[in-house]
């Protein structure tokens, strides 16, 4: 197989007679087996939740968190104690989360809610907010259904007692929700009702929140000016009220707009002072967000050593953290680094590592983004039918969350596809449509389908 030619940006590939568009990195599914030289099977993973009981003791350990907690059913006063210090020892006191949740805290997430269930089994209410941050354990912890249940019991009682600020935060927990479900019109409903909220309470964090959530779903579907004019709202109240953590957030949000419109120095400026605030407050989670943008700018200035160096050093904070979510992701990203420098064997391993653990994430764009991926690889070695399958897979995903721009890569994929078979009118209308998606977005489009009359 001859090596391709690359884009000096490294944003497309030469198929030998029309341009594939390398696959989106991953920077913020389901799935039994990919196998590029054989058959390509999908299936849609099952998403875990936790499942009631009543257990007449429970013993919650966790010796680097919390020590030992001892929870006795027939004492509720220490049921609604103990689910409080284990919420606590999570570090879901606070607005911010402290990243996905250890694989062992996991298990700690469910004995909490299976507690909880215990309680309304007794007729014992807790405290709406406790609920709330109920929701939050089970988010991190992945099980998105016992989440929504919880948001939505705090939403209700928040409703009744007439607290707008409570209903603001599970009105932004339901948004986060249907965001990772890829139902983005959804989520962008629940964000707006959580912003109104919020400034009827006069919440700035809540506000800033609802702002940056709905300037990531904004940026998602292509809306760049509006979803730039949240970000700067959501970074300007977050220093308002001090919170370092949240202007991290918001800067590191900030710099992929410009990245994606090509503007690296701009982005990559955002992206600096955005990992410099993450390291001064111990956000490991969030150091590593940033570095994986860090290493996206280095990709685009052509600087592939120093784009694998920093992936890796992700993919380090991400296993230390047993953050699953963030290791497929620095997987994949260190995957697009060797399809950047022609490895397509050791760049169909990393996307193989990623894809598996996908399958136990809910995250569709992720997925989208590897199945992609590999699609591309397999056209690459000649295998144009399965490449073919898994560029459609992805693009169906892409178009259900409204992810325009990876709607786009993947338009323009297929396209090749048509192009290999020698169907010139189809591969001419899908990259038109896939053209003018980034002209709309304010994306980079490569000379070549200028000169075709794109």
């Amino acid at each position: 197989m001859t090596e391709p030619i690359r884009s000096p940006d490294g944003e497309w590939i030469w198929s030998g007679s029309t341009w594939l568009a390398a696959p989106p990195s991953l920077d913020q599914g389901g799935l039994d087996r990919i196998d590029i030289t054989d058959k390509v099977r999908t299936t849609d993973a099952a998403v875990s939740s936790p499942k009631s009981s009543s257990v007449p003791q429970v013993l919650l350990k966790d010796s680097a968190m919390t020590g030992n907690i001892t929870i006795h059913q027939s004492n509720a006063d220490d049921i609604v104690s103990g689910v409080m210090d284990a919420l606590d020892s999570f570090g879901l006191s606070n607005r911010f989360s402290p990243g996905r949740l250890t694989r062992n805290q996991c298990g700690q997430v469910r004995q909490v809610l299976d507690l909880s269930d215990s309680l309304l089994e007794q007729n014992i209410e807790m405290d709406p907010y406790v609920d709330l941050r109920l929701g939050d354990a089970a988010e991190l912890a992945g099980w998105n259904d016992a989440a929504r249940v919880h948001y939505e019991r705090a939403l209700k009682r928040f409703k009744s007692s007439g607290d707008q600020k409570g209903e603001a935060r599970s009105y932004h927990g339901l948004g986060l929700l249907e965001e990772r479900r890829g139902d983005y019109k959804r989520a962008e409903r629940y964000e707006r009702e959580s912003l109104s909220l919020a400034r009827m309470a006069e919440d700035k964090e809540t506000q800033a929140d609802a702002l940056t959530g709905l300037g990531h779903l904004l940026s998602q579907q292509g809306t760049f000016t509006e979803a730039t004019a949240m970000y700067q709202d959501s970074l300007s109240l977050y220093r308002q009220v001090g919170d370092r953590v949240g202007q991290a957030n918001a800067l590191n949000h900030l710099g992929h707009i410009p990245l994606v419109r090509g503007d690296v120095d701009k982005a990559d400026r955002l992206f600096e002072e955005s990992w410099n605030l993450h390291r001064q407050t111990g956000d490991r989670y969030g150091e590593a967000k940033a570095l994986a943008n860090r290493a996206h700018v280095a990709s685009k200035r052509g600087d592939a050593e120093e784009a694998r160096r920093m992936h890796t050093e992700c993919l380090a904070i991400h296993i230390s953290l047993q953050d699953p979510s963030g290791q497929a992701r620095s997987e994949h990203n260190l995957g697009l680094v060797a399809l950047s420098l022609n490895d397509y064997d050791k760049a169909e391993e990393w996307f193989r590592k990623s894809l598996a653990l996908l399958q136990d994430i809910e995250d569709k764009d992720s997925t989208a983004a590897t199945m992609g991926s590999l699609g591309v690889i397999a056209v690459r070695k000649g295998y144009v039918e399965e490449g073919e399958r898994l560029i459609r897979y992805a693009h169906q995903i892409f178009e259900e969350c409204g992810h325009k721009a990876g709607e786009a890569t993947s338009l323009i994929n297929l396209a090749a596809v048509a192009s290999l078979r020698g169907d010139l009118v189809e591969q001419r209308r899908l990259n038109g449509e896939a053209i003018a998606i980034r002209r709309a977005l304010g994306m980079p489009i490569h000379p070549w389908f200028l000169e075709q009359g794109y």
